[in-house]
């Protein structure tokens, strides 16, 4: 629709570049050429919609008029100005009034939409070109100000500087936002920047790096792998990495541009542009690493978790997503009709464009250096939920807003929504609890929870709790790099690098698995029967095919319908028991455990010595009569590491807390030394930070 004008007014950026840096005559004579006979036209997008052909028209024709000024006449510079405003009065008129559908100005109040950006950035480009020479670029100028203004408001509220189009959708409005701003700042002064938002773009977009690709862990939302191959994403990260002197952004570039190289084609060559622009070469690349950036982050805006082993070929990334539509803050402010949003939104268009979202709450990825161990079916229009590795419940996704009318009333997406409930990290665990029961139009559906333990730095358990007052068929959803096949109660992916993803259903006993491929290969796990309660747990268990054989196996110690406790069971006779609460309301026993709720793990090697604890959201743990751990803080999460007469903790803590450590001698408190009384087989230390040996 508007893909051909995009592609006009790009090349016009290219061809005047050309001209400025060689000053050569047959390259400056071919930019004149296409800015007078664009300066003819009597429409600058098809059908003579105002969208987004119209703004890169706009871009690339005010920048060519701007650089090749001194070589255009007078009547050139008149014939080529006259047509600038004409188009820019159209782009302003279409920003300042209601939806006509000859002009396709349905984004005129579309605050988190990329179009409502690019638009009003163009219009605001052009204002600024001409300024001394129309009238009406004070006007335009104004208006953009308050536009762009309303969306940077709602921009600098997005903490995680994450974006709920997709990535992609992300570097092309922040590429078409920058040329406004940065020369807003040099004409006049203003600062427009949302730097909140773009100042965390680079640990966003770290974090979501697969390493020796430019691909992505959260594959979210509507893009195509051949979208992330492009220098919108270049110039942006290129930016960050000069306005906030960030050396993580400088390494991103780096990696990113060694694995697309450089190629000239009429989407790409324009952005390239703006990233030599931006170039500050004193900013030098520095490599991320776990010691210095952590290696777990919860995107809060996007509901998003991504936990790492580090950033090399060896490493694993796994993604777990389990927002909103829109983002957080976008959501609660459109249904809460809050400012930006000017109320009531039926009536003044105002509206939460979701079109780019996808119905993917709690999915999750998985991936291993830079192979896919559980990707997504990603893609335009790979909306519906079977795309994703998520739930189905009698057959159907998640909540979908294909349709224009839904972005306009806040009352269609109350109370639709996901989120992240819980999340705690340690040096050798982490864990996450996604709500997604809000997200599925199934009348009766009371929860849809999902647990997922990462057992570092190898494995990670999974349990989904699934309740309704009615028996309903649910499927487990997963895709795959390569081929499946089934192993007895063994899903086995392939993946590149003779790479491969176990998938060990532990719960549910009896089951039926359905293989197919919607674009990549995916199985689907069932229960025999419909029911009304159940709960999924399987084990993720990334190996190589050499290593097949010596995969662990699993065991149910207990389900209780509060708590559940799995035990894996590892080839050299070391076990984890992970134990899960997904309905827990007060002290209850799972197995040999007790517990108040929460998560917890206990590590033994294989002669049965205690080796590593995990507990997060709940005040103690008890192994039959040992009290384990007792006198946490609720909710805080803790480790103790124990190897030999030497026990590390980490983790949040109060008061005094009872520890099970009957051979140990010295302790360490997050790093520090740190002293304590024994009781019989159990320590008592509290948070001190001191420097001795024990007692």
């Amino acid at each position: 629709m508007y893909t051909d004008y995009r592609v006009y007014g790009d090349t016009m950026v290219v061809l005047a570049f050309a001209c400025v840096m060689t000053e050569n005559t047959e390259d400056c004579n071919l930019a004149k050429e296409y800015l007078l006979t664009y300066s003819t036209w009597d429409m600058w997008e098809y059908k003579g919609y105002r969208d987004l052909g119209l703004s890169h028209m706009l871009i690339g024709n005010a920048i060519t008029y701007d650089w090749l000024y001194d070589r255009l006449t007078p009547a050139e510079r008149e014939q080529v100005c006259t047509t600038l405003g004409e188009r820019a009065q159209q782009q302003y008129e279409a920003s300042t009034q209601q939806r006509r559908d000859a002009w396709n100005n349905w984004w005129h109040s579309s605050y988190m939409q990329n179009h409502y950006i690019i638009n009003n950035s163009a219009l605001g480009f052009a204002a600024l070109t001409l300024l001394q020479e129309d009238a009406r670029a004070e006007t335009w100028l104004a208006h953009t100000r308050t536009q762009i203004a309303r969306s940077n408001d709602l921009h600098n509220r997005i903490s995680d500087s994450t974006w709920h189009e997709s990535t992609p959708y992300q570097d092309y409005f922040v590429s078409v936002l920058l040329p406004f701003t940065i020369n807003l700042e040099k004409i006049t002064g203003e600062v427009l920047y949302p730097d909140p938002y773009l100042s965390g773009q680079p640990l966003w977009r770290i974090y979501n790096h697969l390493p020796g690709t430019s691909h992505t862990i959260l594959a979210f939302g509507d893009f195509g792998w051949d979208w992330l191959a492009g220098s919108e994403q270049l110039s942006v990260i290129e930016f960050t990495a000069a306005r906030y002197q960030n050396r993580y952004a400088a390494w991103l570039h780096q990696e990113w541009e060694h694995d697309m190289g450089r190629f000239a084609n009429y989407w790409k060559t324009s952005w390239y542009v703006f990233e030599f622009l931006y170039d500050d070469p004193s900013v030098t690349p520095l490599a991320p690493r776990v010691d210095d950036l952590g290696q777990a982050w919860h995107f809060k805006d996007l509901d998003a978790v991504i936990w790492r082993t580090g950033w090399s070929m060896e490493d694993l990334t796994f993604g777990l997503k389990s927002g909103t539509n829109g983002g957080r803050v976008a959501f609660d402010t459109f249904v809460n009709e809050e400012y930006p949003w000017t109320a009531p939104c039926s009536s003044n268009e105002c509206q939460l464009n979701v079109g780019h979202d996808h119905a993917d709450a709690n999915t999750f990825y998985l991936a291993w250096g830079g192979d896919w161990l559980a990707p997504e079916t990603e893609g335009v229009g790979k909306v519906q939920s079977s795309y994703h590795n998520t739930m189905l419940i009698n057959g159907q996704g998640q909540y979908d807003y294909l349709f224009y009318r839904y972005y306009r009333d806040p009352a269609v997406f109350e109370g639709k929504d996901a989120f992240i409930e819980q999340t705690a990290n340690t040096p050798h665990f982490d864990y996450v609890a996604g709500d997604a029961s809000r997200s599925y139009p199934v009348a009766d559906l009371k929860d849809f929870t999902r647990h997922v333990v990462f057992v570092r730095p190898g494995y990670f358990l999974m349990l989904d709790n699934l309740e309704a007052t009615t028996p309903q068929s649910y499927d487990w959803v997963s895709h795959f790099g390569g081929s499946a096949v089934q192993h007895g109660d063994w899903i086995r992916g392939n993946s590149s690098n003779n790479r491969v993803l176990g998938i060990n259903v532990v719960r549910p006993v009896s089951f039926n698995t359905t293989f197919g491929n919607d674009g990549r290969p995916y199985v689907r796990i069932r229960p025999t029967s419909n029911v009304t309660d159940t709960r999924f747990i399987t084990l993720l268990y990334p190996t190589t095919s050499n290593a097949w054989n010596s995969r662990p196996t699993t065991s149910l110690l207990a389900d209780t319908g509060q708590a559940a406790a799995t035990r894996v069971t590892h080839a050299n006779g070391s076990r984890d028991d992970i134990i899960i609460g997904y309905k827990v309301l007060s002290s209850t026993t799972v197995g040999p455990y007790r517990f108040n709720g929460g998560v917890a793990v206990v590590s033994r090697t294989a002669s049965g010595s205690l080796a590593k604890l995990f507990v997060a959201g709940s005040t103690f743990l008890e192994d039959g009569s040992t009290s384990l751990v007792h006198g946490l803080a609720a909710g805080a999460e803790f480790e103790a590491v124990y190897t030999g007469t030497t026990v590390d903790v980490a983790g949040e803590f109060d008061g005094t807390v009872t520890l099970y450590a009957p051979d140990v001698t010295m302790l360490t408190v997050n790093g520090e030394t740190q002293t304590f009384a024994r009781s019989g087989d159990s320590i008592e230390f509290s948070n001190e930070n001191a420097s001795a040996h024990s007692q």
